[in-house]
């Protein structure tokens, strides 16, 4: 490549990726911890007490009400009303949302908003879930789908973090920032009595 620095992105990025197939490589052995440390540089000490801080001044939320609760179908209408929102605004928007059975959490791949079958959640927690994933994931995939350099639409290397940071404060903008999301431990309870 000519270019030093599109050689510099794209050096950085392939790194990146061989990073995570050699951890990724090392799931259950004790190399996969020092591989995501490599990876992801770790955690700073200041940064981890603060979140343990965190974590002792929140209280999470016991049981919600049912009426407090939306499901995965509630969200993927939440989502396809936002995804409409732009298109209005750019009628090349082409994302979609799935529900499905193999996937236990809920995530953005290549644009595309994928969503456990199973998944509950605070209704103020999906606006903010709103702002996070299609907000902010989904629509970087597709800004990055029509600018010259392709790679922005799966992110430079150590975007993550930045990307994550974005999302994050979405959700405190949107005053869904809560101290817990999932409800493991009454999720199933509830699952039985909405279906």
């Amino acid at each position: 490549m000519d270019d030093p620095a599109m050689s510099y992105l794209f050096r950085e990025k392939r790194e990146e990726l061989d990073q995570q197939i050699t951890m990724l490589n090392e799931r259950g052995t004790r190399n996969f911890f020092y591989n995501s440390i490599r990876l992801y540089k770790g955690v700073e000490r200041m940064l981890c007490e603060e979140a343990e801080q965190l974590l002792k001044d929140v209280n999470e939320v016991e049981k919600p009400p049912k009426d407090e609760l939306i499901d995965s179908r509630g969200f993927s209408s939440m989502a396809r009303q936002e995804f409409e929102y732009f298109r209005q605004q750019d009628s090349n928007f082409k994302s979609r949302v799935h529900i499905r059975k193999d996937v236990n959490i809920m995530m953005v791949s290549k644009g595309e908003l994928y969503l456990p079958d199973d998944y509950l959640m605070r209704k103020k927690e999906a606006m903010a879930l709103i702002q996070h994933e299609v907000g902010t994931h989904v629509l970087t995939f597709h800004n990055g789908s029509w600018q010259p350099l392709q790679q922005l639409k799966i992110g430079l290397a150590d975007y993550d973090p930045l990307q994550e940071g974005l999302a994050v404060m979405s959700e405190y903008l949107v005053d869904g920032l809560t101290a817990n999301l999932g409800y493991v431990h009454w999720q199933e309870e509830w699952l039985q009595e909405l279906h």
